[in-house]
């Protein structure tokens, strides 16, 4: 079985792999029209990708859209599984720094997995268990 953090590494891997490119100022968005083998004047021939600088070709759109939904859909059918999702929320509650704050919402919705949702509830209370029995054995309490 795939681990969570192995899907998350493959599901990057294809991300990383698109030909997206971002921009924060005049000379990065120079430099990105050329690494997509176009200029500056191009603007019609590229779309924003969303918010925050994030850009691609018009002809690749489609593409990166559909890894997007065929990586969220791995996910959504690994959740599936009680070990992973289980996993899965450990792992989370660790990156949203759940020691400090107490607050599963964050690491919940990270997945998104609805905190009030009973399947989900059970999970999370295995998961924060874990968690919090590895950070006492590791000395991090």
């Amino acid at each position: 079985m795939t681990t969570y953090s192995e899907l998350r590494r493959e599901n990057q891997a294809k991300i990383d792999a698109l030909p997206i490119k971002w921009a924060f100022s005049d000379e990065q968005f120079e430099r990105a029209m050329a690494e997509l083998g176009l200029t500056v004047a191009d603007t019609d021939k590229v779309c924003t990708i969303g918010f925050c600088g994030g850009f691609c070709r018009k002809d690749d759109a489609e593409r990166i859209r559909q890894t997007f939904a065929e990586t969220e859909q791995a996910l959504e059918k690994a959740l599936e599984d009680d070990e992973f999702c289980t996993d899965a929320i450990e792992f989370e509650l660790a990156n949203h720094e759940y020691l400090y704050t107490y607050d599963p919402d964050e690491a919940l919705g990270a997945l998104g997995l609805d905190r009030e949702d009973e399947r989900v509830r059970r999970l999370f209370r295995i998961a924060a268990k874990r968690y919090i029995q590895k950070a006492e054995e590791e000395g991090w309490l």
